[in-house]
């Protein structure tokens, strides 16, 4: 009776060593909403009550002693149990984002099983030095387990907390960088050289409703001089967009993006990609929340931001163009449930065609247009592919795999080549327009997020994750002529056509002219 009641003990001891990281880390990273937290929360709280009143009755030299083969560290949850586990945290999470839909149950499943692979990577994209130490961490680990357990089991389960290790340090460390740079840390770090301040953190925390939000992704409209910021909160509130005046960067309107249909602190609700039509003076943007995800449509004549429309979008989208030739708005899926895009009109704002090409699926990550021919290219970080889309016959025209996974692309308008940048290799392939063939690779200091090509200065800039970025020629030999650190959690980089890019930073938003820098 003691023996089974204390294994009842260590196997809720590690219950909640496998749930309690996500449940705390998932929150402030806005995957997935807060009543799934509570749940968790609840069931862990009844769990350990259950637990604690069956234990009671064991001697406590026998429950608790240091020696005993049955309190240990090393032992697993039993297979019941983990995959008890599982099934909770999937149900769970589905009955908070999509209301317990049977069709999506199946992809939250695989998206439980692989995302403890997923976070690793992303932090040796990030910080080659900080998967080191996260390695060292689960290496240390495995080894105290194995030093106490000298059988094949053993190794199993060092091998399994070693492992667990290292997932949970590179999901905190993930969830600390997303987060962003605080306020005093922005304060104290120089502009680099080449570039103006446009929007400081203070700027953001003195607009109405956007208190603690950070910048995420920026459209410019050069003629009409205004620049619009897509602002995520960082808090479980929703997020906004807002129009900048330019050169001096002064806020002209804020439209904030409070979502129908959703639950008080459930989610986060923010305008992630967007898009611009400047023929039409109208912007386009996916507001993402879980389960809720909405296509926004926004006028700005008289640049000020006025809410055209709000479609409810199938899934959970990743992308959005804006065709100015044709008006048309295209909305790219790479979901497990959902993957192709969707066209809507510019007019009616309804859907006039649909496509559930399987090139998508993955992550369709960054798009340019060729001006020579009004195509699009795409980069599909998912499936390593470039992907060529004609927007007026609404048809892929061509898609090859390659051999680097692309996130960032950009487009030399003088030379017609390719700039596409590879997150995980760190770095810059130089590609002909016409064959996709790789001519050169550069070597970056930062890991990759957004490229951007400026004509006038002739040098493409390539932007990482890490806040910081790199200013090479566009032209052989693609020397490297800067390198720059703005703050972290840089996401986005817009070019202007007229010899300045906006870059989004956990900073503040800066304007950047590479002329001067190369100069």
């Amino acid at each position: 009776m003691p023996e089974k009641q204390s294994r009842l003990i260590i196997r809720f001891r590690n219950l909640l060593i496998i749930g309690l990281p996500y449940t705390i880390f998932y929150y402030p990273l806005d995957i997935y909403g807060g009543y799934p937290v509570l749940l968790f929360v609840a069931i862990w709280a009844l769990w350990a009550l259950f637990a604690w009143r069956r234990a009671s009755v064991i001697p406590e030299e026998t429950a608790w002693r240091r020696d005993s083969r049955q309190i240990r560290i090393a032992q697993a949850l039993s297979p019941f149990q983990s995959v008890a586990l599982l099934i909770a945290v999937v149900i769970l999470l589905n009955l908070g984002t999509h209301g317990l839909l049977l069709g999506s149950l199946s992809a939250d499943i695989f998206g439980m099983l692989m995302h403890p692979f997923m976070y690793p990577g992303i932090l040796w994209a990030l910080s080659r030095t900080g998967f080191a130490c996260c390695a060292v961490a689960g290496i240390t680990v495995s080894i105290l387990v194995l030093k106490q357990r000298k059988t094949l089991r053993g190794v199993a389960a060092g091998g399994f907390w070693g492992f667990w290790m290292l997932v949970c340090l590179s999901l905190a460390a993930f969830t600390l960088f997303k987060l962003g740079p605080t306020r005093r840390a922005c304060e104290r770090m120089k502009t680099p050289p080449g570039m103006r301040l446009l929007l400081s953190r203070a700027n953001i925390d003195a607009l109405r409703g956007m208190e603690h939000t950070l910048p995420y992704a920026a459209a410019v409209d050069a003629s009409r001089r205004v620049l619009f910021v897509s602002l995520k909160q960082t808090r479980r509130k929703p997020g906004g967009i807002v129009a900048l005046q330019l050169p001096s960067g002064a806020p002209l309107h804020v439209l904030i993006t409070d979502l129908p249909d959703n639950w008080n602190f459930s989610v986060n609700e923010f305008p992630e990609r967007m898009a611009i039509d400047t023929k039409r003076e109208q912007l386009y943007a996916l507001v993402l929340s879980p389960g809720n995800n909405h296509l926004l449509v926004a006028s700005y004549a008289n640049r000020r931001l006025l809410l055209m429309s709000l479609i409810r979008l199938e899934a959970e989208p990743n992308n959005v163009y804006a065709d100015e030739e044709t008006g048309r708005i295209f909305v790219f899926y790479a979901g497990t449930t959902k993957y192709g895009f969707a066209v809507y009109d510019p007019q009616s704002h309804k859907k006039i065609h649909e496509s559930n090409d399987f090139d998508f699926n993955g992550s369709a990550q960054h798009c340019v247009r060729d001006p020579e021919t009004g195509n699009i290219f795409l980069t599909n970080i998912g499936q390593n592919k470039l992907i060529e889309l004609d927007p007026r016959t609404m048809r892929v025209v061509r898609k090859l795999n390659q051999g680097n996974l692309l996130q960032g692309i950009a487009y030399d308008l003088r030379d017609g080549r390719l700039f596409a940048s590879g997150p995980l290799s760190r770095t810059m392939e130089i590609k002909d327009r016409k064959t996709f063939r790789t001519q050169a690779v550069r070597k970056v200091r930062c890991g990759l997020a957004d490229a951007a090509y400026d004509a006038q200065s002739d040098t493409v800039t390539v932007a990482g994750y890490t806040g910081a970025l790199d200013v090479f020629t566009a032209h052989a030999p693609w020397r490297r002529t800067a390198s720059l650190k703005i703050g972290r959690l840089l996401r986005n980089v817009e070019p202007d056509s007229q010899g300045r890019i906006y870059i989004c930073s956990g900073c503040g938003v800066y304007e950047f002219t590479p002329g001067k820098t190369a100069e």
